[in-house]
């Protein structure tokens, strides 16, 4: 009995080890666990800030077609705020409009610089700093339809094609306002003119996007293609954006953009780059003036 009893402990014994080293975590674990940084942190540590980014040509972020440096808004409002958070700006990655949260909640960039609309979509999967300006958006067709010259109401129908680019606002004003009508996607980092050559070629009925985009296509094509309407579409903040878990790099930055906003240096950098007023939407100060 005493031997079958002190078999039996020693067995509960090892079987309780053996648990116990199975639920708790490793060295290396642990270690993993101390030694992951946020971007936040990274940043701060390093003085650097890698941007991500897309192009939006002609004003927000192009490339020199002969030296292939980045100018444009979005270029100069990041570097101004980086400058006075005393960090460095580093160009890191080109990615796609609907692949950059990815690239932030990896860790391949830290901020996606070269700005995006604000959309409920995706704000599950981002954050947003805050708004620097505002776009209207408007519908573009062939300069001999007089379609949709009333309205929109009869564009969610099969018979109708709507072009745009994957993961940008074409593709999600398609998808969720005219849901039934077809759409003609072009790849992401794709060159974004051809959203509009495909309405002027008859691939497709009709193309919505920002005038500084669709004047520069009908500027360099002309008599192809005519706005529809006097108002806009719809509008959209613009913003950049962080990874999901980075609160306090969000708040940082943020402090540095309503700071420019605040001080007139943000809408200085839009009309050093040209940007018209009625595409670019200023944002308003938050108070008023009171007259004494």
């Amino acid at each position: 009995m005493k031997v079958a009893h002190y078999i039996t402990v020693i067995f509960l014994a090892l079987f309780m080890g053996y648990v116990g080293a199975r639920m708790a975590p490793s060295d290396n674990t642990a270690q993993t666990e101390i030694k992951k940084e946020t971007a936040y942190e990274r940043v701060l540590r390093t003085g650097v800030l890698r941007c991500g980014y897309a192009m939006w040509p002609p004003l927000v972020l192009n490339k020199d077609p002969n030296t292939g440096e980045l100018r444009g808004i979005a270029k100069d409002i990041i570097e101004t705020a980086a400058k006075n958070l005393s960090l460095k700006v580093e160009w890191t990655t080109e990615t796609g409009w609907g692949d950059f949260p990815q690239g932030l909640n990896d860790g391949r960039f830290d901020v996606f610089c070269g700005t995006v609309w604000q959309s409920a979509a995706k704000a599950r999967q981002i954050r947003y700093l805050s708004p620097m300006f505002y776009n209207p958006v408007y519908a573009y067709v062939r300069a001999d339809d007089i379609r949709f010259d009333t309205g929109f109401k009869k564009l969610n129908d099969p018979q109708f094609k709507i072009s745009g680019q994957d993961g940008e606002v074409s593709e999600f004003i398609a998808h969720n306002f005219f849901s039934k009508a077809k759409y003609v996607g072009q790849p992401q980092m794709s060159e974004l003119g051809l959203i509009f050559m495909n309405v002027a070629n008859k691939k497709a009925d009709i193309v919505f996007n920002v005038p500084d985009i669709a004047d520069d296509f009908m500027k360099n094509n002309p008599d192809t293609l005519k706005r529809v309407s006097s108002e806009p579409f719809m509008l959209s903040g613009t913003a950049y954006g962080v990874a999901m878990n980075e609160v306090n790099l969000q708040q940082m930055l943020d402090s540095a953009i309503i700071e420019m906003i605040n001080n007139g240096t943000l809408n200085k950098i839009l009309d050093d780059n040209q940007a018209p007023a009625d595409q670019f939407l200023r944002v308003s100060q938050p108070y008023q003036t009171v007259n004494e």
